[in-house]
């Protein structure tokens, strides 16, 4: 699949992953690379870690599942993230496997194993949870009708001035001062959440597609990803 127009009109920096990454059910995934740009490409070489392509998850397409302790990581997305008080845009549509608290992704800093920046889902919406050096944890949950189970679009935009996070049509599920990414990042995270190099929290999510800018999008930008996505996705013939 081709990523939409408004990934070159909006200046994308990061990347732009699809689930049309493998063909058989149950394969372990070494890498799963970006549509935009090869710096993006997520890895692991650990075969206990790795996710698993699922096929024929929603409306015919598959997925890439991260249960428990998997994830991947892109080390080359660090120049994109590299400055403090940065905004980005994370979406994705994603399915959540259970009930509870999930992590998608994460910000870190491997020099500075204090400060992270995750965002996921939990029993009650959206989450997003951030630390700087040595303050202390300041976390968020939004909620929302059915947020967590079921196959949706999902949001988290960060302005640099009021952040919200978006579901079931892009409805806004609340704002939080949690407004930016605060830390100087040189590693991106999907799936389970690392903290000073072992497992913090868990994932057990399917993705069906995701992208990350080191921006905001616009409204309208959103409104072009949400109709994209909802016809690939959610349209039926």
């Amino acid at each position: 699949m081709v990523a939409p127009n408004l990934i070159q009109t909006s200046g994308l920096k990061g990347l732009w992953l699809s689930s049309d990454v493998a063909s058989a059910d149950g394969t372990a995934l070494a890498s799963w690379p970006s549509q935009i740009d090869a710096t993006g490409e997520l890895i692991q070489t650990t075969a206990s870690a790795k996710s698993t392509y699922r096929t024929n998850q929603l409306n015919g397409h598959g997925a890439v599942e991260f249960i428990t302790d998997d994830f991947m990581t892109a080390d080359g997305l660090a120049p994109l993230f590299a400055g403090s008080d940065m905004p980005f845009t994370l979406a994705m549509v994603s399915n959540a496997v259970i009930s509870g608290t999930s992590i998608v992704a994460n910000f870190g800093n491997t020099a500075d194993t204090n400060s992270f920046h995750y965002m996921g889902l939990s029993s009650g919406g959206l989450q997003t949870t951030a630390r700087r050096g040595s303050t202390a944890d300041t976390q968020t949950t939004l909620t929302g009708s059915g947020v967590t189970i079921g196959s949706r679009i999902r949001i988290w935009r960060f302005t640099g001035t009021a952040a919200s996070m978006l579901a079931d049509n892009y409805a806004t599920l609340g704002t939080t001062a949690l407004d930016k990414l605060a830390f100087s990042a040189n590693q991106f995270t999907v799936g389970a959440f690392r903290r000073n190099l072992t497992i913090a929290s868990f994932s057990n999510v399917r993705i069906f597609e995701m992208a990350l800018w080191n921006l905001a999008l616009s409204d309208d930008e959103i409104a072009q990803l949400s109709n994209y996505w909802n016809q690939w996705y959610f349209a039926r013939a």
